[in-house]
C-alpha cells in the first residue's frame, strides 16, 4: 500500500490521495485492471503523486461536447483559450452518447479524432457516456426501467439490448486502445441523483451493474487502456458513498458539481476512499452561465478541497471560455497545463507491474 499522511480540517485540510491504491515496491501503482497497459499504469501513478506537490498539482480540464460537436468545442474551449491565456488544457473530455433516442450508436469516430489529436499533442483524455435507456430506447433521462439486475441476466430482451450497447462503446474504446490512448473512463456518472435511468436505484444493484461492465470490458473485450473513474453528484441528496462499487473496480473517484457557492457536499466522504480525487464535471448555475468567475475554483480547491488532482469544466456556456477569469484560474501555480504533464517520465515508473495481488472478483 502506498503510504499516506492524513489530517482533516474543513478550512485548510491536506488530504493526500491513493491510500488504498495497491503499489509495487518501486512505487508503481496497480490499477484495478490487473492487465492494464504500461501507459495506463504510468498515468495513474503520475496522478496519484500530484497531491504530494507544493505546486503543479491540479490538472486543468475541459469537456468538448459530443460526437461531431467535439471539433468545434475543442477549437473554442481549448485552442482559443490557449491563445488567450497562454495555457494549454491538460485534460479534455468527450461524450459517447447524446442522450437522444437516435444515439444508441455513439458517433464515436468524430469524438475519437479529437481525443487522439489531444493525446498525441501530449494531453490526457476522459470519456463520459450518456447511454440510452435499454428498456425503452429513449434518452438517458428516461427513467422507466425494470431492475438493473436484468441487464446482466442472460436470456432477456433487455440483456441483449444492453450487451449490444456495451459492444458498440467497447468498439469505440478499442479504436483508442489500438493507437495507444489511455482513457479515464467515467460511466454511470451522478448515479446517486435521480435524473438518469441508472440513478438513485438500489445501491447493491448499481454495484453489480458497474462490476458487470468492468468484468466484461477488461476480461471479455480486453480493454486495458481504461482507468475507471467513479463520479457521483455533489448536489444529490442521496449519500454518494452508498453507490461506491469498491476499490477493486475503481481507479479514480470524484464528484460532479454545478452551482455558484462551491459548497461540495460529500467531498470528505469521497476523498477519504483512498483513490485520486477529481471534479468530474463543474459548471455554474444556469442563471450565472456566461458570467461566472472561474478563478474562484482554484481558491476553493486550495482552501477547502486540496485532495483535488483534476477538474473538468463542462462545455457550451458552462465552459471556462464562456465565463470570466479563466486566465487567473489556469495560470495559478497549482494548475498543470498540457505542456507541463510529466507522466511519461522515467521517475514515475516504467515497464511491467511487479506486484499484482489477486483480488476478489465475485
Amino acid at each position: 500500500m502506498k503510504s499516506m499522511i492524513l489530517f482533516v480540517s474543513w478550512g485548510s485540510a491536506i488530504l493526500l490521495a491513493c491510500a488504498s491504491v495497491s503499489a509495487s515496491e518501486d512505487g508503481v501503482v496497480n490499477p484495478a485492471d490487473r492487465r492494464a497497459s504500461p501507459d495506463a499504469v504510468k498515468v495513474l501513478t503520475y496522478i496519484c503523486g500530484l497531491t504530494d506537490r507544493s505546486e503543479k498539482r491540479v490538472l486543468s480540464g475541459q469537456h468538448c461536447g459530443r460526437g461531431v460537436e467535439a471539433a468545434e468545442q475543442y477549437r473554442t474551449n481549448v485552442t482559443e483559450i490557449a491563445a488567450a491565456t497562454g495555457h494549454k488544457i491538460a485534460l479534455i473530455g468527450t461524450d459517447y452518447g447524446r442522450g437522444r433516442t437516435d444515439s444508441a450508436d455513439p458517433d464515436a469516430a468524430a469524438a475519437n479524432r479529437i481525443l487522439i489529436q489531444h493525446w498525441r499533442a501530449g494531453g490526457l483524455v476522459t470519456v463520459t457516456w450518456h447511454c440510452v435507456n435499454p428498456w425503452t430506447g429513449k434518452p438517458a433521462w428516461n427513467r422507466k426501467i425494470g431492475s438493473l439486475d436484468e441487464l446482466a441476466t442472460p436470456g432477456s430482451k433487455v440483456h441483449a439490448t444492453w450487451m449490444a450497447q456495451l459492444d458498440r462503446v467497447a468498439d469505440a474504446l478499442s479504436q483508442l486502445q489500438a493507437v495507444g490512448v489511455v482513457v479515464i473512463w467515467r460511466p454511470f456518472h451522478e448515479m446517486n441523483g435521480g435524473w438518469f435511468w441508472w440513478g438513485r436505484r438500489a445501491p447493491e444493484q448499481f454495484h453489480r451493474l458497474w462490476r458487470h461492465m468492468f468484468r466484461y470490458y477488461t476480461q471479455e473485450r480486453e480493454l486495458h487502456n481504461l482507468l475507471w473513474c467513479w463520479s457521483p453528484s455533489a448536489t444529490a441528496g442521496t449519500p454518494a458513498v452508498d453507490y461506491y462499487p469498491g476499490g477493486d473496480y475503481c481507479d479514480l473517484v470524484g464528484l460532479d458539481y454545478y452551482g455558484d457557492d462551491l459548497e461540495i457536499k460529500w467531498y470528505q466522504d469521497v476523498a477519504s476512499l483512498g483513490k485520486p480525487f477529481g471534479l468530474g464535471e463543474v459548471g455554474p448555475q444556469r442563471a450565472s452561465r456566461g458570467s461566472f468567475d472561474y478563478a474562484r475554483w482554484i481558491h476553493a480547491i486550495r482552501d477547502r478541497y486540496p485532495a483535488t488532482c483534476y477538474f473538468q469544466a463542462w462545455s457550451w456556456d458552462w465552459a471556462m471560455a464562456a465565463n470570466k477569469n479563466a486566465e487567473e484560474l489556469l495560470n495559478d501555480p497549482w494548475i498543470i497545463g498540457r505542456d507541463e504533464l510529466r507522466w511519461r517520465s522515467s521517475e514515475i515508473g516504467a515497464g511491467p507491474i511487479t506486484d499484482r495481488s489477486e483480488r476478489n472478483r465475485q
